[in-house]
C-alpha cells in the first residue's frame, strides 16, 4: 500500500526519511500485534473468570449440600445420646438394661459422613497457571478440603473398624445374633447384656468415637464450612 511513497522517497534520495517511514510502518506494526495480544489476553482472561466461576459455584452447591447432611447426622447423634446414657449410668443408678430394648443397637449404628467433592475436584484439575497464586479464596478452599477430607476418612475408619469388631464380638458370644436384624430383634434377649462388663465398656469406647471424635469434628466442619460458604458467596 506504501509503495509508490517508497519509490518516491527513494528516487529523490531522501534516504533518511524513507527510513522513519519504514521505521514508522514498524512502530505500527509492533502496536498492532500488542494490541491483538492485549486483546487475546484479555479473552483468555475472561474465559478463565467464567470457568473458575462455575466452579465455584459447584463448590458452592456441594457444602450447601454437605452442611444439610451434618445437620441431619447431628440430630441423629443427640438422638442416640440417650440411650449411650442410659447404658454407662444404669449400674450407678440401679436401673437395669432390659428397661432399654434399643440401647444394644448403639454398638453396630454407624453413621458416616465424607465431604462431596465434585467441585474441589475441578478446581484441582483446572490449570495451575490459570489461577492467581496469591487469591486467598482458592487457598482456603483447598486447605479446607485438603484437612476435612483426611480427617473424615480417619474418623470414619475408626467408627467403621469398631462396628466391624463389635459385631464380630457379637457373633461369637451373643447366641441371638441371628435375630440381630430380623424383625424379632433382641427386646427378648437383653439378659445377655445385663451386667456384662465387656458390653459396658465397648459402649463408653463407642460414645468416646461418637461424640468426642465425629461430632467434634462435624461440628468444627459446619463451623469452617459455613465461613468458607458465605467467603465464596460474597466473591460470586
Amino acid at each position: 500500500m506504501f509503495s509508490k511513497q517508497k519509490i518516491r522517497l527513494l528516487n529523490h534520495h531522501k534516504l533518511k526519511k524513507y527510513l522513519l517511514y519504514a521505521l514508522g510502518e514498524i512502530i505500527l506494526i509492533v502496536i498492532g500485534i500488542s494490541i491483538a495480544v492485549l486483546i487475546n489476553n484479555k479473552v483468555e482472561k475472561n474465559k478463565q473468570e467464567q470457568v473458575l466461576q462455575t466452579i465455584l459455584i459447584n463448590i458452592s452447591n456441594d457444602i450447601e449440600t454437605d452442611l444439610t447432611e451434618v445437620d441431619i447426622v447431628l440430630d441423629r447423634y443427640e438422638d442416640q445420646e440417650k440411650l449411650f446414657n442410659f447404658i454407662l449410668d444404669s449400674l450407678d443408678n440401679g436401673r437395669s438394661i432390659k428397661d432399654c430394648i434399643y440401647c444394644p443397637n448403639v454398638l453396630t449404628n454407624v453413621i458416616p459422613f465424607s465431604l462431596r467433592t465434585r467441585g474441589y475436584q475441578q478446581l484441582s484439575n483446572f490449570k495451575e497457571d490459570n489461577l492467581n497464586r496469591t487469591d486467598s479464596l482458592i487457598f482456603n478452599v483447598s486447605n479446607f478440603y485438603n484437612s476435612y477430607t483426611k480427617l473424615t476418612e480417619v474418623v470414619n475408619t475408626m467408627l467403621l473398624e469398631d462396628t466391624n469388631d463389635n459385631l464380630n464380638y457379637l457373633k461369637i458370644n451373643y447366641p441371638h445374633f441371628k435375630d440381630w436384624f430380623t424383625d424379632r430383634g433382641i427386646d427378648n434377649n437383653l439378659g445377655f447384656f445385663e451386667n456384662n462388663t465387656e458390653f459396658v465398656n465397648r459402649v463408653a469406647l463407642r460414645e468416646v468415637l461418637n461424640y468426642a471424635n465425629h461430632v467434634s469434628l462435624l461440628e468444627s466442619f459446619k463451623r469452617d464450612a459455613s465461613g468458607l460458604l458465605e467467603d465464596i458467596k460474597t466473591r460470586l
